[in-house]
């Protein structure tokens, strides 16, 4: 019983379960059944599931007639990761419960930690994201507490729910440094489990090289320490990557045959499941029906079983077998069926980015939805299928525990860090101590949100063309997809509907990189007058290009209608307004239609109160402030020390109208901490969230304080997507960083037709008709900002 674990670290776990067996035949009733625990945990590495939990009722039923506490808590947690594997959540959660107990009742503290972790990682299992991080957060306080490291699979598990979560990045990183710290250690077992979180997450990252990779070392490792299972499962790894990376040879499917087989023989359902569905595509773009039927229907079968992720890939095997049939009415029918199980599933998660990246494993169903609908040439079919997939995480508000203290503190916190780190920086100090500080309260920000259930929330229905038509009024609605490097457009005009093949995507893409690179030069103007008026003829030359491409094709449809576009994620840091055909036209931006029609639904406060805010470090904030309290006499006003953020989040709740100018920041690495910089430190998107309303109209004039982050499933994240769910009806901010000198005159024009009763989007295009064209500030400020939302 001692050589057996020290036989399986060395990788030698067979030789190992030999031994106990032999042991087993030679030891009293009692230590049999703890000889026979200890054999069911290696056979679990090894063999069957099912054979697993036979081993252990036999030996838990000895045992607890000996009252044998310790050994029983072994064996329930054997049988927990047992039933895990099963998909026997409940069961399994039940067993890792008791089997905490157990261990806290005979002063285990470090195994009784260990099974709240290993509750995270059934609850991770079952899809229940929120419950799986709330309990590694437990183990994490639980192991600190009696000062002990907590154990070396810990990382592991919570790299695996980030990565099923979305969170691909943050995974990824996380996996290569505890991948290097076990090299370190010598710990090859625990080391080829990471190496397979890796290659997941270098995929998800869009790294299929690098997931091949990590992949190849997992599966020789696995292989070499007699861990078949696993080794199957490294298989599965390596075949989405190869997927993933376009190939589609006759390698490719034998591979995927053999590793579904491989993993049906090891019992791993879910991975088989898979590994099925790739078999069976891979096989449809080879032209081999009948082995892409068999495969296929493998998967279709499945459609009432596992987590929400595997049932909507079975409904997308579904979906594709009645292509295959010419069904294709019925094939949108199954689509639909995979999506809604999506809905259901990122309904029930509190955080917003949980939400967003939930929307990673709708991306398939949505993209065969949109390819049908366009080949159908039905716009109305392009339009719904855009919108299914558009926008949905912005459809839900977020939950949040109620009056979280230690949430309001760790962000006050943050801002106190954050002010002494740019100090510290400036003064040529020390910075280290104070980055890891920061790097740990937004960690903690980040799991005390994400462990939030939003069970008691439903996602809304998607807008259908009735309700837009009656909303819409003289206006033109613009829907934009990309699909298959294509660029399509759905009108919505006087109730018509019209679908338009636009552009390609790589000349957007590198049009649209042009003129934001040339706007920032025109809003510094730097340089001599020959390379400010290269510049501007830069910018006017893409901006002419992306208009053909994306606009002018549809414009005998539009008119002169005010517009209201709803583009792809990455659309949305275009400056719309410097294209010709909106150059003086009434233009909103919105996340989705859907989005959009909620937006101009939404009743204003009862009473009409305006908020003005200047934050440090703004030249021009205060002047700014000051001329708009002219415009809003009543305003409440916020500058200097005063503007603080809970000072200012408290004036911005509920507010009729608010405008903020203050630095902003956009955070690709994580868009939820995207802030506006105030007296004490940053206001971020967490402090945003917290508000029972956001203001209804929202004016924020600092540079880039529209960018949103584009995540899996064209879901939006920032600082002004955050504001749509709260309650905002209405935005206005820049796509382009732009120096508040330079707004002044822009946003003095604005606030004047707002006090006059335009809405933002006509008062901003009205606006930008009292600038000063000649000066290539002002001009680029007018182009910068764009109007959000709806009213």
């Amino acid at each position: 019983m001692s050589l057996a674990p020290a036989l399986h670290m060395v990788g030698k776990t067979r030789r190992a379960i030999r031994v106990l067996e032999t042991a087993i035949d030679s030891l009293p009733t009692t230590d049999a059944a703890q000889a026979t625990v200890q054999m069911a945990s290696l056979q679990l590495l090894v063999g069957d599931p099912a054979t697993v939990l036979r081993l252990l009722q036999t030996a838990l039923s000895v045992l607890r007639r000996k009252n044998d506490v310790l050994w029983q808590g072994r064996a329930l947690t054997t049988r927990g990761v047992a039933q895990t594997r099963l998909g026997r959540f409940a069961a399994a959660d039940a067993d890792f419960a008791a089997a905490e107990a157990l261990f806290a009742s005979q002063g285990d503290e470090f195994d009784a930690a260990g099974m709240r972790q290993n509750r995270g990682w059934t609850a991770a299992y079952a899809g229940d994201v929120p419950t799986a991080l709330a309990h590694y957060d437990q183990a994490e306080a639980a192991f600190a507490a009696i000062d002990l490291p907590p154990s070396a699979d810990l990382p592991l598990d919570r790299a695996n729910v980030l990565l099923y979560a979305g969170l691909a990045n943050e995974a990824r990183e996380l996996a290569k440094q505890t991948a290097e710290t076990l090299a370190t250690a010598g710990q090859v077992g625990y080391r080829a489990d990471v190496l397979l979180v890796l290659s997941h997450a270098a995929l998800a990252c869009g790294d299929p090289e690098a997931a091949l990779a990590a992949a190849a070392e997992a599966r020789l490792a696995f292989a070499r320490l007699g861990r078949h299972g696993w080794t199957a499962l490294a298989g599965y790894a390596a075949v989405r990557a190869r997927w993933g990376s376009g190939d589609r040879s006759a390698r490719a499917l034998s591979v995927a045959c053999a590793t579904a087989d491989e993993l049906t023989a090891a019992k791993l359902a879910g991975p088989a499941f898979d590994a099925r569905l790739i078999a069976g595509r891979t096989a449809l773009a080879l032209g081999r029906r009948p082995a892409a039927r068999r495969e296929l229907a493998l998967v279709a079968a499945k459609r009432a079983h596992g987590t929400p992720e595997q049932r909507s890939r079975a409904w997308m095997a579904t979906a594709l077998l009645r292509i295959d049939d010419g069904q294709r009415g019925s094939a949108f029918r199954a689509l639909r069926a995979g999506l809604d199980v999506i809905d259901r599933h990122r309904a029930t998660m509190g955080a917003t980015e949980l939400r967003a990246h939930a929307s990673n494993h709708a991306t398939d169903l949505a993209t065969l939805g949109q390819r049908l609908a366009i080949e159908s040439r039905r716009p109305a079919a392009v339009l719904e299928w855009t919108e299914r997939w558009r926008g949905a995480a912005l459809r839900l508000p977020p939950v949040r525990p109620p009056d979280d203290a230690e949430l309001a503190a760790d962000l006050a916190a943050l801002r106190e860090v954050h002010t002494d780190l740019e100090r510290a920086a400036a003064e040529g100090g020390p910075t280290a101590a104070l980055s890891r500080r920061r790097a740990a309260l937004e960690a903690s920000v980040l799991r005390r949100t994400r462990r939030v259930s939003g069970a008691a929330h439903a996602a809304d229905e998607v807008a259908i063309p009735a309700q837009l038509v009656e909303v819409l009024g003289d206006a033109a609605l613009v829907e934009i997809a990309a699909v298959d490097e294509r660029i399509y457009g759905v009108t919505m005009v006087d109730g018509r509907l019209k679908l338009h093949t636009l552009g390609d995507v790589p000349t957007v893409v590198a049009e649209l990189d042009s003129i934001r690179f040339s706007l920032r030069r025109l809003a510094v103007a730097r340089g001599s007058t020959r390379s400010v008026a290269a510049a501007r003829a830069a910018m006017l030359h893409s901006a002419v290009v992306l208009d053909g491409l994306l606009l002018a094709p549809m414009l005998r449809e539009i008119g002169d209608r005010p517009l209201v576009v709803v583009p792809p994620g990455g659309l949305h840091t275009l400056p719309w307004s410097a294209l010709p055909s909106c150059a003086t036209r009434d233009v909103t931006i919105a996340p989705s239609a859907t989005t959009w029609l909620q937006c101009m639904l939404a009743r204003p406060p009862k009473r009409s109160r305006v908020v003005l805010v200047a934050g440090p470090g703004l030249p021009g904030a205060d002047d700014e402030v000051a001329a708009l309290g002219l415009v809003h006499q009543h305003a409440t006003v916020l500058t200097g020390g005063a503007a603080t953020a809970v000072a200012v989040s408290t004036a911005l709740d509920g507010a009729s109208l608010a405008h903020v100018a203050a630095h902003g920041h956009f955070r690709g690495d994580n868009p939820l901490f995207s802030s506006l910089a105030l007296a004490d430190g940053p206001l971020t998107v967490y402090d945003l969230e917290r508000l029972s309303r956001a203001p209804y109209r929202f004016v924020l004039s600092s540079c880039d304080s529209g960018l949103a982050g584009v995540r899996s499933g064209d879901e939006l994240m920032g600082l002004a997507a955050a504001l749509f769910p709260l309650g905002t009806a209405g935005l206005v901010a820049s796509v382009v960083p732009i120096p508040d000198q330079a707004t002044l005159p822009l946003m003095l024009a604005l606030h004047e037709r707002i006090a006059a009763g335009d809405a933002l989007s006509a008062a901003l295009a009205g606006a930008r008709t009292t600038l000063d064209a000649d000066d290539p500030r002002q001009y680029a400020a007018g182009a910068a900002f764009v109007a959000l939302g709806a009213q």
